[in-house]
């Protein structure tokens, strides 16, 4: 990453970028729904960070042309996929949701060219701040590296207005950025860069620059939330997107464990457990629950076959039928499952990998808490 500094930093040339804001309370593949973008940009080391722009101030239907090119729209149908900014975020593959989003920056009136997109959910805004330093917000709210998480993925839903609720996620983000990039010095880049990177691996922050000179080194760091094709390295993903508007996934609880079974051969166990107690759901604002009556969360979930493997006898305990669903060089299996309070789903498949390749991995769209993934190996 030190090697890519200088461009970064605009040492050869102004940069632009992209910042978008997922929220995790209402789930989308690679973490949750943009709630708003803004910018920051690096010209010879000096970092300035631009307005945010909640979702409701981008155009829609923004001329995007290849949206669904891969022929897997069947995975996103519902959800508006590429005709709206703040579900584009549906997919798990960060790259293409940064070719997107930089189509919808640049159709914008406040908008423009953009060298990268960066994105940030709240549990990656509160390690930032807990990295460095405190955001005191216009009305004196204090946000830390322990209350940022909980306050902006849920109290902020029970506490404020929705026009109140983009306000205090922009201020947030804003801060955030531009005290990540201040006063930079050798032990603050190197507190930055650990806390990045942790956030990185567990899928809380992306980074993809446009430029292909950059992205050995962003892939190699493991920002790039990219959908690998290395059969060598098998990866087998499990993938969410809420269904019903709703603030629901606070409550989703999810754990799994990859155990393996043979020489190339594992068994994935994959559970979503509803927190929500029951009765609970009328105590909360409509904005939370939504469409989700009686505090019934409905996930979309997406098992995604490694490179150069396969995917059988998947199976679910409520009795869902997953169908296979062709996504860009990978077959898919995908169903909705739906989760009341204290209802807990589990999914079970076996996978088969290329042989000589190494161990299984689990990709998934990230948790508000603790990954809970188990290896057996």
């Amino acid at each position: 990453m030190l090697n890519m500094l200088p461009n970064f930093l605009g040492a050869n040339g102004a940069r632009n970028y992209v910042l978008l804001a997922q929220t995790n309370s209402e789930i989308r593949g690679t973490g949750g729904l943009i709630g708003s973008a803004g910018s920051f940009s690096a010209d010879n080391g000096k970092i300035a960070v631009g307005e945010f722009h909640a979702d409701a101030e981008f155009p829609s239907n923004a001329a995007l042309d290849d949206v669904n090119q891969d022929g897997d729209g069947t995975l996103y149908s519902g959800l508006y996929f590429g005709q709206v900014i703040h579900n584009l975020s549906s997919t798990p593959d960060f790259p293409r949701v940064a070719s997107m989003a930089q189509k919808f920056w640049q159709a914008a009136p406040f908008g423009g060219s953009s060298d990268g997109v960066m994105s940030l959910d709240p549990v990656a805004l509160q390690a930032m701040i807990g990295a460095t330093g405190d955001v005191t917000l216009s009305d004196g709210r204090v946000l830390n590296g322990s209350n940022t998480a909980e306050f902006l993925l849920n109290g902020a839903y029970k506490e404020l207005t929705p026009s109140a609720q983009d306000q205090y996620f922009s201020e947030t983000a804003a801060q955030a950025v531009a005290h990540l990039f201040s006063d930079m010095n050798t032990q603050k880049l190197m507190t930055v860069a650990k806390t990045m990177l942790r956030m990185a691996e567990q899928r809380h922050l992306y980074f993809w620059s446009f430029h292909e000179e950059d992205q050995a080194v962003l892939r190699s760091a493991g920002v790039t939330g990219e959908i690998t094709n290395d059969a060598k390295n098998p990866v087998t993903g499990v993938y969410s997107n809420e269904m019903q508007a709703s603030k629901m996934d606070w409550y989703i609880q999810r754990k799994s464990t990859v155990k393996r079974t043979g020489d190339n051969t594992y068994h994935v166990t994959y559970s979503f457990t509803n927190t929500l107690q029951p009765g609970e759901a009328g105590s909360l604002p409509e904005y939370i629950t939504a469409n989700a009556k009686g505090g019934v969360a409905v996930n979309r979930v997406v098992i995604y076959t490694p490179a150069g493997g396969e995917v059988s006898n998947v199976s679910a305990s409520n009795g869902s039928s997953f169908a296979q669903v062709q996504a860009k060089d990978h077959m898919t299996y995908m169903d909705d499952i739906s989760l009341a309070p204290q209802d807990t789903v589990t999914i079970e498949y076996d996978v088969t990998t290329a042989a000589g390749s190494a161990n299984l991995k689990l990709d998934q769209t990230p948790t508000i808490g603790d990954p809970a993934i188990t290896y057996e190996y």
